[in-house]
């Protein structure tokens, strides 16, 4: 058995806080789990041409499968300023006489790497049957490429352990200083990329890897941000989509504040649920003698007057809560969580600064995609919003609305997608998983009430996006249901009825309602 990398991935709109569809490693097999009907076909299914790719792809061994780079335009709109490299990864169908055509796939992010899931991971990954169907594709976005890296200052990570919650005028004019340098050293080292990170451009991107592989048509596989990608590109380039599966899906014509709540009221409801789960469990590392809602307030109160100092390194208040939102992503890794947690009331961080090491996204990368993707006067939230983030998430809420909207003070100007409506693009499911810290189902299902023909499907499941073929270590959850219906419709565009639930426990597809 090997461990899986952090795929699925989002960074937060609100507090910098990086997010991972894997809490932690989780140790998985390699057999093959695709039993099980599904219903309603609403598609006609076909097959992508195969045609000879044209010569601005040269591949060569890498890792278990091929790499290649694609030349692309740093401007889209004015190619006169240069070209910028990407790096890309492919694996053959397994079996090329079945072949259905390419699957592009992104694990998240923004600022996720994607070719090390191809070259490394595919075979945790994807399922069997998307091996032997398709030739899985991905690679490294702009931003993320080698040569292609936003700078912005020596310590990035010490930017997303600010205090969140400055007591004094003094201690918030200090973090807005800090923002307000991160924000300039990304313009004084980075500006001649800065303006061009934009997932609009990445979609772009992508269009142009669709031509360099001689591909008609794509199918594409998005988890977390990647959703985002897709949905954009389903709507810049429609006729291009063959089929196209978004899991653990947002919005992101939206306005960035309008995540505040649902994603506040989310994380709130996930860490409850954590802690009631340890009180009920003597064995719980954090058990507290059955309180450890009263053991959480106090360790956060101690960790904001006194960081916990891990080679040399402070872990305070800023670190731990974004541990505590990535230790919330599954079920499965809860009792980490608790565990890092109680470490770090007898004073040792350094289970807490695993957790947050453990998410491979560039902060300085991210941070840069992000205030490129919504209009600048979006960013920050009104009273209304701030009050109702307070009333949802009593526990968290309040080391949220205290968050800089480091956006707001960004060189580079937005670059926001038009409407997202992938008018043309076909049926796009569109999945959500009911226990989404990341992306909340009420944020999956508006983002398929606003695509057209999208067709919607619940996972009653505590974690952040639901494909997940082979987990051994996911105890708590059947995944067949979700990895029949995703690949019944990316091989034969075999799709569910909309609203249909993939129910905790039980690994056949129930009908919506």
């Amino acid at each position: 058995m090997r461990k899986i990398p952090r795929v699925c991935v989002l960074v937060s709109v609100f507090v910098l806080v990086l997010a991972s569809c894997t809490g932690s490693d989780v140790e998985v097999a390699t057999t093959t789990t695709t039993t099980g009907p599904v219903t309603t076909t609403t598609a006609v299914a076909s097959t992508t041409t195969t045609t000879e790719p044209p010569a601005l792809l040269v591949w060569a061994p890498c890792g278990s499968a091929e790499c290649a780079t694609l030349t692309v335009p740093l401007d889209h709109d004015d190619p006169a300023k240069g070209t910028i490299d990407l790096v890309v990864a492919r694996l053959p169908a397994g079996q090329p006489n079945e072949r259905v055509g390419v699957l592009l796939y992104n694990p998240g992010g923004p600022g996720g790497p994607g070719v090390p899931i191809v070259t490394d991971w595919a075979d945790d990954v994807f399922s069997d049957d998307l091996l032997r169907r398709f030739d899985v594709v991905s690679w490294d976005p702009r931003g993320v490429s080698a040569g292609t890296e936003v700078d912005c200052v020596d310590d990035p990570d010490s930017f997303l352990g600010l205090d969140p919650t400055p007591e004094t005028a003094e201690e918030a004019a200090l973090i807005e200083a800090q923002a307000t340098e991160f924000a300039a050293g990304c313009a004084e080292r980075s500006g001649d990329v800065l303006p061009y990170l934009s997932t609009v451009s990445t979609a772009r991107d992508m269009d142009l890897l669709r031509e360099a592989l001689g591909e008609e048509q794509i199918s594409y596989l998005g988890q977390s941000y990647g959703t985002a990608l897709g949905s954009v590109y389903a709507t810049l380039f429609p006729e291009r989509v063959r089929a196209m599966v978004l899991d653990g899906a947002f919005d992101l014509s939206a306005a960035s504040t309008d995540w505040w709540v649902p994603q506040a009221a989310a994380a709130e409801q996930a860490l409850t649920a954590a802690l009631e789960q340890c009180a009920s469990n003597q064995g719980c590392r954090f058990h507290s003698d059955g309180d450890p809602f009263t053991a959480f307030d106090e360790l956060m109160a101690r960790l904001d007057a006194e960081p916990l100092i891990v080679e040399g390194t402070e872990v305070g208040l800023g670190h731990t809560i974004e541990a505590v939102v990535q230790g919330l992503h599954f079920e499965e890794n809860w009792p980490m969580l608790m565990r890092a947690l109680d470490y770090a009331w007898e004073g040792d961080g350094t289970a807490l600064s695993e957790i947050i090491g453990a998410v491979d996204i560039d902060p300085e990368s991210a941070t840069s995609i992000q205030c490129l993707d919504w209009p600048r006067d979006t960013w920050e939230p009104s009273p209304t919003v701030i009050d109702q983030v307070l009333a949802v998430a009593p526990r968290l809420g309040p080391f949220q609305v205290e968050g800089i909207a480091l956006c707001s003070v960004w060189a580079a100007e937005p670059n926001p997608p038009p409407p997202l409506t992938g008018s043309g693009a076909g049926p796009i499911l569109v999945v959500g998983t009911t226990g989404d810290v990341a992306t909340p189902l009420e944020s999956s299902r508006d983002l398929a009430q606003h695509l057209e023909q999208s067709v919607f499907l619940v996972v009653e499941r505590n974690a952040h996006c639901a494909y997940h073929p082979k987990w051994e270590g996911v105890t708590l959850f059947d995944t067949k249901c979700v990895t029949t219906t995703v690949d019944r419709y990316l091989i034969d565009l075999e799709l569910p009825a909309n609203e249909s639930v993939c129910e905790h426990g039980n690994p056949q597809l129930q009908p919506p309602g």
